[in-house]
């Protein structure tokens, strides 16, 4: 599998503060690419720094293979992107921004290709109107239209979902996961929002506080052999102690007479809730809190 983007040692300060510190990635064709971190982590400024629109103080950037530069800015003709909400014309229709769009890449894009685009985004029926008059979400994917109009390899995404509602964040989500699975995209996208990546992406980087916490296949990354399981019960003031003496002790992170909660592999749930039922709990309820959002506190806990 081939890169289609690499961040090689990306380092950005603004006065004392680091906003990016000695960072790698690398995107291969195919993926969809999510760079979660909490507000102010430096997701967007990791984003400008790929597309050119800020330069890093060390660090190189490869597209395609090819080093990234200001006398190389060709290779973005591979990239379609949106920073934060995409800039459109709200007075215009959504077809004469598409149009607009189209002539100021340069690209001699026919009529055929915006009627393409407004057909992926599902807004066809609905280009003639007002920009003003799209609701938030179908702005969003008015914008995304438009970063696909010269029909690019890579399409960056920053925060597609942030201020949504939850139908729009739904249309977005449906969007990326057509573009992937049926245009054959290559996708990065930033958020804060750990369950969409969770449910959007096949890898993931985390950052926090400019660094590079982890990378991986989303699958491998939130599915490790431990997992977090609360077990509620009926109120059992001596099942603290008495697990405090049982072989599951080592296990135990938590300990109240109405909840225990563990950290074990997932293999060993049934055993001991059968433990625990033949020692008199009533068990009322098995929650396992394996997910992203664990997995992300976990790592971001300073």
């Amino acid at each position: 599998m081939s890169a289609i983007l690499e961040a090689r040692g990306l380092t950005k300060k603004f006065g004392e503060r680091v906003a990016v510190n000695d960072l790698n990635l690398t995107i291969n064709r195919g993926q969809v690419y999510g760079l979660l971190g909490q507000n102010g982590a430096g997701k967007s400024t990791l984003i400008r720094m790929l597309l050119g629109l800020i330069f890093p103080d060390q660090g190189e950037v490869y597209i395609n293979g090819s080093h990234f530069t200001p006398r190389n800015r060709r290779l973005l003709a591979h990239v379609g992107a949106i920073i934060e909400r995409p800039d459109l014309y709200n007075y215009l229709s959504g077809w004469d921004n598409l149009r607009i769009f189209a002539a100021l890449s340069k690209q001699n894009i026919p009529t055929a290709r915006l009627h393409e685009v407004l057909e992926m985004v599902g807004l066809a029926g609905r280009e003639k109107d007002k920009v003003k008059t799209y609701s938030l979400g179908m702005k969003q994917r008015l914008g995304i239209a438009v970063a696909l109009i010269h029909d690019p390899e890579l399409l960056i995404l920053d925060e597609p979902t942030n201020g949504l509602d939850p139908q729009g964040i739904a249309e977005i989500r449906k969007l990326i996961q057509m573009l992937s699975m049926q245009q054959g995209k290559t996708i990065l996208l930033s958020s804060h929002l750990l369950y969409e990546v969770e449910q959007m992406a096949t890898h993931m980087l985390i950052l926090h506080k400019g660094r590079k916490i982890t990378e991986g296949a989303v699958k491998e990354l939130i599915d490790p052999d431990e997992t977090i399981v609360e077990i509620d019960m009926l109120h059992n003031a001596a099942a603290p102690a008495m697990l405090a003496t049982s072989e599951w002790k080592q296990h135990v992170t938590a300990a109240t007479p109405a909840q225990i909660t563990f950290r074990v592999n997932n293999r060993q749930v049934p055993a001991i809730n059968e433990y625990l039922v033949k020692n008199g709990v009533q068990v009322t309820r098995i929650h396992a809190k394996h997910s992203l959002e664990n997995y992300f506190l976990t790592l971001t806990n300073d």
